[in-house]
C-alpha cells in the first residue's frame, strides 16, 4: 500500500513513454511528492520505436542497437529521472504487457490500465490527454476517459496536456502547475556516457522540449469532472 498524506488520495500516474513523466507531468509529480502524497508511476511503452535508434545511435555506438536494447537504456533513464523527482524505486512499475512505441492497441491498453485501476481503486488517476497528437498518448487518454464514464474509475481522472500541444485542448479548462525542474532532474535524459550505458536518448529525441521546460517548468492538466 502506498502511504499518502491525510485525506488526500494517492496518485496513479500512467505514462506511455519514457520522458512523459518529466516533460508532461514532471512539475505536478514533483509537487505531489513534496506535499506528501503517495504516487505510483507506471510505464506502458517499451520505448523501442524512437527515431534515435536508427538516426543517432549508429554514429555514437558504431552499430545500430536493437529496439530491445534501446528500450532497456530508456528504462534506465526513466527510473533515474523518477528518482530525481522524488519517487522511490518501489513507486515505479511497468505495465503488463508493455507495447511497442507508436503501436498501442486500444483493447490491450484498456486491459493493462484496468489492471492498475482495479489494484488502486481509490487513487486519483493521472494520464496524458486523449487530445494529444501522439497516437499512444491519445489511446491511453481515451481508455481512461472510457473507464471513468463506465464507473470503473472512482475519482475524476486528471488529464495532462503536453506543453507543446496546449492548443489542442482549447475546450478544456487547463490548470497550470509549476515546480522546480532543472538540469538535475533532466540529467538522466541529457547525459551521455556510452561506457556507463547512458545514451541520453530523451534529449536526442526531443531536445527542444527539454530546453523549453528549463525556461518554463509548467505542467498543464484538466479534470474529467469539469470536462465535457
Amino acid at each position: 500500500m502506498i502511504a499518502h498524506s491525510g485525506d488526500r488520495p494517492p496518485i496513479l500516474a500512467l505514462v506511455p513513454h519514457q520522458d512523459d513523466e518529466l516533460l508532461i507531468m514532471g512539475p505536478a509529480l514533483r509537487n505531489a511528492v513534496e506535499a506528501g502524497r503517495g504516487v505510483q508511476l507506471v510505464l506502458f511503452g517499451l520505448g523501442d520505436g524512437t527515431i534515435v535508434r536508427t538516426r543517432d545511435m549508429p554514429r555514437l555506438l558504431g552499430y545500430e542497437p536493437t529496439g530491445e536494447e534501446i528500450g532497456r537504456v530508456r528504462d534506465r533513464e526513466f527510473a533515474a529521472c523518477a528518482a530525481r523527482l522524488g519517487l522511490p524505486a518501489s513507486a515505479v512499475a511497468m505495465a503488463e504487457p508493455r507495447q511497442s512505441e507508436g503501436g498501442f492497441v486500444h483493447a490491450i491498453t484498456r486491459r493493462a490500465v484496468r489492471a492498475w485501476t482495479r489494484r488502486m481503486p481509490y487513487a486519483e488517476v493521472w494520464v496524458v490527454s486523449e487530445y494529444d497528437a501522439n497516437p499512444d498518448h491519445a489511446t491511453m487518454g481515451l481508455v481512461v476517459r472510457e473507464l471513468w464514464a463506465e464507473g470503473e474509475i472512482v475519482l475524476a481522472p486528471r488529464m495532462f496536456v503536453a506543453p507543446w500541444h496546449r492548443e489542442i485542448a482549447e475546450d478544456a479548462p487547463l490548470k497550470p502547475e509549476t515546480a522546480r525542474i532543472g538540469y538535475w532532474e533532466q540529467a538522466p535524459y541529457r547525459f551521455t556516457d556510452v561506457d556507463a550505458g547512458a545514451w541520453g536518448v530523451g534529449l536526442k529525441s526531443v531536445r527542444r522540449y527539454f530546453d523549453d521546460q528549463l525556461l518554463d517548468p509548467t505542467a498543464w492538466s484538466y479534470s474529467l469532472a469539469s470536462s465535457g
